[in-house]
């Protein structure tokens, strides 16, 4: 039943997030009560988004934020064990298309567009901790690519074409946004 699917939904994913805590807390990461904090509200927020089917106006979104960090930067801290958070960019997007047709108006080409909150890291993962590392939050205005590809034509009643806009309706492909981010 949708009450069955999406409470197993839920556990299913914070019960994931709980046993990679569990690990980090073995690890040189430790375990953390924030990081299972978010684990839980992503759970539920997506969940949520499903039940809902609010797919057309919000989004959840990951990707890289990839730089290179000098090696002076670096000293004699190495990159250590395991897979750190750093380098990733964590998004929840509000979809312009959707918000407008919800809103009785007409999107026009605003349908392609949407804006996004943002969170991401750089420099964490060494060992000892670098000095240059932190945490950023912003605003980002980018292209819905989803939508981009089904105005082409893609249609996700085909097997390629589902997996396509998939894809793109989880991940963020760089260079096709652009924001304004503070530095936590």
């Amino acid at each position: 039943s949708p009450d069955e699917s999406f409470t197993l939904a839920i556990a299913t994913t914070f019960m994931s997030g709980l046993a990679v805590e569990l690990l980090d807390g073995a690890s040189v990461y430790g375990f953390s009560f924030q990081d299972l904090t978010a684990d839980a509200l992503g759970s539920v927020a997506g969940a949520l988004i499903q039940r809902n089917h609010l797919q057309d106006l919000l989004g959840l979104r990951l990707g890289m934020a990839d730089t290179d960090i000098p090696a002076e930067a670096v000293g004699a801290s190495e990159a250590s064990l395991g897979r750190s958070y750093s380098d990733e960019i964590y998004l929840a997007d509000l979809k312009l298309g959707g918000l407008i047709t919800r809103l009785n108006g007409k999107p026009g080409i605003s349908r392609f567009f949407l804006t996004s909150f943002v969170y991401f890291t750089k420099g964490f993962g060494y060992q000892p901790p670098l000095p240059s590392r932190y945490q950023e939050i912003g605003f980002e205005l980018g292209l819905n690519i989803p939508e981009i590809l089904m105005a082409v034509g893609v249609r996700d009643t085909t097997w390629w074409g589902a997996g396509l806009l998939a894809v793109f309706q989880f991940f963020r492909v760089p260079f096709t946004q652009v924001g304004v981010y503070y530095n936590l």
